[in-house]
């Protein structure tokens, strides 16, 4: 009799131990395939097509965050970049020494408008940045870095360097006048893989930017 016991014990032992490794194994599938998922629903190009394909991207509005280190300082803000053609507003929210700013403009002037409602002139953006949040972004490079993209040499931008690519053709890392843009994460919005972690590193300043959202708009739009 007590052996009987003892084996239905034993019997019920190994169930339970198998039901938890069968567990253990679905919940670890399951976690699988998701990250699996999203790997999968990156598109792999030849590079030529998919710098044709992140060249068609003229227009968008981009939300995210922007972390800045320069002269020992750390400041972390959020920011909204909508572009359409030659035309830019870029609304940035945080700890500035300005408050929240608006930068807008085209390519013959840039306007910096303050929460106060001071107004300030520059023919850059970059000038204008410099000038009152004491940092500065390359804003023409950035068009086409934020696609993930090099910026078109010419006489003012020199050939990029050290150009690195993923498996499936990403831009991952390159170097372009003083600046080093590295990539680490991409995902797919509106059917195109577009970046959203990108570090840019100067000798003068260190800016980590994450993309929450991205949105291809008609220029109509802006």
């Amino acid at each position: 009799m007590s052996k009987n016991i003892f084996r239905v014990a034993t019997v019920n032992v190994v169930i339970e131990l198998f039901i938890v490794f069968i567990s253990f194994i679905l919940v670890s599938c399951s976690t699988f395939q998701k990250v699996s998922s999203d790997q999968k629903n990156l598109h792999y190009l030849k590079w030529q097509d998919r710098k044709k394909q992140l060249n068609a991207v003229e227009n968008w509005y981009i939300q995210g965050s922007l972390g800045l280190t320069y002269n020992n300082k750390t400041e972390i803000v959020t920011f909204e970049w909508r572009k359409a053609h030659k035309n830019y507003l870029v609304n940035i929210y945080g700890p500035l020494r300005l408050g929240s700013v608006q930068i807008s403009g085209d390519d013959r002037q840039a306007i910096l408008l303050q929460s106060s409602g001071r107004k300030s002139l520059a023919s850059t953006p970059e000038e204008l940045m410099q000038q009152q949040l004491g940092w500065n972004l390359p804003l023409y490079n950035l068009n086409y870095w934020i696609r993930a993209l090099t910026a078109p040499a010419s006489q003012l931008v020199p050939e990029p360097s050290t150009v690195k690519f993923d498996a499936d053709n990403h831009l991952i890392n390159f170097t372009q006048e003083d600046w080093l843009i590295t990539y680490s994460d991409f995902r797919v919005f509106s059917g195109i893989d577009l970046p959203t972690k990108i570090h840019l590193r100067s000798p003068q300043l260190h800016a980590k930017i994450i993309i929450k959202n991205w949105n291809i708009i008609s220029p109509r739009n802006f």
